[in-house]
């Protein structure tokens, strides 16, 4: 079958905290986040190489016994038809699945955990749950209700699971940090990281300063009250 997978990195040591996994990234993004890093990857899939399974799976197989599983990601994967086949045959290889979604479509989020398809889940939570605010940095009118659906879906899942944030200076502020924390209260892991100015799909943020390392983990104090375990990257 034809996952459409264009990229795959055989070794990471940041992707699943506390493990070693592979990461397989789907094409195709319904946001344009100005501050994404897989430009390609949303703006001009057709012109990222398909990698063919029979290139991937063999490679899986073969350090099955010393990764802990596989991130899926992309773009935003649950746009992609053959998601749950593909899902369906990494756990036939006794690999575990970690699922990144912009929570953008709760239906499908919901079905892969009912049917058991995925292992860990992780939704990026952008900004508040302001309409102005998710939409500067979605790029999009962004679908708040679904982004509200796909929270309580993932608090409530069962399954580990993880929000995150990235830290731009141009798009947020510590207060919305705090409103961020209250929508993704009792969760498991909170991770909030650094913005990177470096190959962004706007190019214009290369003028935009990420934050001082130092004051980002100071938020620690401020912020760590509202979930179980909060990861703060600088």
């Amino acid at each position: 079958m034809n996952y459409n997978i264009r990229g795959f990195v055989e070794v990471s040591f940041l992707d699943w905290v506390g493990a070693v996994c592979s990461i397989i990234f789907l094409p195709n993004c319904n946001f344009r986040c100005p501050y994404c890093h897989n430009a390609e990857l949303v703006l001009h899939p057709e012109k990222v190489p398909r990698i063919p399974e029979a290139e991937i799976f063999p490679r899986l197989r073969k350090q099955k016994k010393w990764i802990e599983g596989v991130v899926v990601t992309g773009g935003e994967p649950t746009l992609s038809p053959t998601l749950p086949d593909l899902l369906r045959s990494l756990h036939k290889y006794g690999l575990k699945v970690k699922l990144d979604t912009n929570g953008s479509r709760p239906d499908i989020l919901r079905s892969l955990i009912e049917k058991k398809l995925i292992d860990y889940a992780v939704m990026d939570v952008k900004a508040p749950l302001e309409q102005a605010k998710m939409d500067a940095v979605t790029g999009v009118t962004a679908p708040l209700e679904a982004f509200e659906e796909s929270i309580e879906i993932m608090k409530n899942c069962g399954l580990p699971h993880q929000f995150r944030t990235t830290f731009c200076p141009k798009f947020l502020t510590f207060d919305d940090l705090d409103q961020i924390g209250e929508a993704v209260r009792g969760a498991e892991v909170w991770t909030i990281q650094n913005f990177r100015n470096k190959n962004t799909l706007d190019p214009s943020l290369a003028a935009v300063e990420p934050m001082n390392g130092e004051e980002l983990l100071a938020l620690r104090p401020r912020l760590e009250r509202f979930v179980k375990r909060l990861q703060i990257i600088p």
